[in-house]
């Protein structure tokens, strides 16, 4: 074996047996402790698996149509099943090892719909916990102007299918403090069911993603991430490998089961491998860990009385994507000022390279304008659900309160 070729073998090999030894660790803060020690799994029902992978060749077979009938067992178990979901396990797929997640949400469908698949709201703002950034590209249903999907819920008459691309860049996780940019094609499906109704969600990473860049989670009730822009790992003595999201596949239900009542289940189940040279390193708690984390943010969002209407908060996003270059740059420094204020005394934030980015407000220099938009309608998001903001939006909202009213709800695509 050549030099070259023993010495990416030995840091394979130290890279797996690292990330592998963090197993018990990554998820001590999101009740995941089953993963460890002897805990048994129950297999995901035959039928129920069957479900889900018709799900994912539907995905991927486009002048398939759809057989309500083949998800049944799907919606069933969704519906019944109790907890949340960690003593199942499915069956390991090409895309990695796998993870169950159930939660119930105080929230209709029509009102998760209404956010989560409205072309005038990025999803980054339900899902705060787990997305930085994502948009969905061109060819998309979901931005064609053809369908609303909450408002398809009282006249669907027959299953509603929408396919479409997009693109994500995840927020750090817990164990790496890495972040990735990816591709996703998704297949979304509306139907009624019983005496309620559902949207199943299915995605697939294109392929691989973006090499892996060095963040720090600050605060993660309060949503505020460091983004370093510099590849690699947030670790010692491996921080300078480069890392792939190598493949991901989700099917998600979102399940109302009685229309008379505002209750949605949510289930997840959810594939990941990732790792570096080829090798996946991830284990179901860190799938486990960050699909809490998706739950968790959504729930936060959905269930908030003072989160304002979806119009309300588009017409907010269009006021954001209206400033001047200079009253951007003006709310970012604010930002980056306050920024530096929390996160300077964190001790994963000792690395120079990473106090020398944030010092003096200069956290501002390293984002760019998609991630300066992202940056403001998050802060806008954590003032209106009553987490902390780094920006004084009550400031901004008194020197442009009819600019704001003035801006009519307008469908980006």
């Amino acid at each position: 074996m050549m030099k070259t070729d023993k010495k990416i073998f030995y840091l394979g090999v130290a890279l797996y047996l690292f990330i592998h030894n963090l197993t018990g660790i990554a998820y001590l803060h999101a009740e995941t402790d089953s993963f460890n020690g002897d805990q048994e799994f129950s297999e995901i029902p035959a039928e129920v698996a069957s479900s889900l992978d018709y799900m994912l060749q539907v995905l991927t077979r486009q002048r398939d149509s759809f057989d309500s009938f083949r998800v049944a067992h799907l919606l069933d178990f969704a519906a019944s099943a109790s907890g949340n979901g960690r003593n199942f396990r499915p069956n390991e797929r090409d895309s990695g090892k796998g993870i169950y997640l159930r939660m119930d949400i105080e929230a209709p469908l029509e009102r998760i719909l209404n956010y989560a698949y409205n072309p005038s709201i990025p999803n980054y703002v339900v899902y705060p916990s787990v997305l930085r950034l994502c948009g969905w590209y061109a060819e998309s249903d979901i931005i064609s102007g053809k369908y609303e999907l909450w408002n398809e819920l009282g006249r669907l008459k027959k299953p509603l299918v929408l396919r479409g691309k997009e693109f994500e860049v995840n927020t750090p996780d817990s164990f790496s403090g890495a972040y990735y940019r990816y591709d996703n094609r998704r297949l979304v499906v509306l139907l009624r069911y019983k005496t309620g109704h559902a949207l199943i969600s299915a995605s697939r990473m294109i392929d691989k993603s973006q090499v892996g860049k060095k963040a720090v989670i600050i605060d993660d009730l309060n949503w505020n991430y460091f983004y370093s822009g510099i590849n690699g790992l947030n670790l010692r003595f491996i921080g300078g490998l480069d890392t792939y999201l190598y493949g991901s596949e989700s099917v998600i239900v979102y399940y109302q089961t009685d229309d008379a009542r505002p209750m949605t289940t949510i289930s997840l189940f959810k594939w990941l491998k990732a790792g570096w040279a080829g090798l996946n390193v991830v284990q179901p708690g860190h799938i486990y860990e960050g699909s809490i984390r998706f739950a968790q943010g959504l729930k936060k969002v959905m269930e908030s009385n003072m989160l304002p209407s979806p119009e309300a908060f588009a017409r907010h996003i269009e006021y954001i994507r209206s400033l001047s270059v200079d009253e951007r740059d003006a709310m970012i420094r604010e930002y980056a000022h306050n920024f530096e204020h929390i996160a300077k005394d964190k001790k994963e934030m000792a690395d120079q390279d990473f106090a020398d980015i944030i010092a003096n407000g200069g956290y501002a220099k390293v984002l760019n304008h998609e991630e300066r938009e992202g940056v403001l309608i998050l802060e806008s998001l954590k003032n209106f659900v009553g987490k902390p903001s780094l920006i004084n939006w009550k400031a901004a909202a008194a020197r442009d309160a009819q600019k704001i009213s003035m801006i009519r709800h307008v469908r980006r695509p």
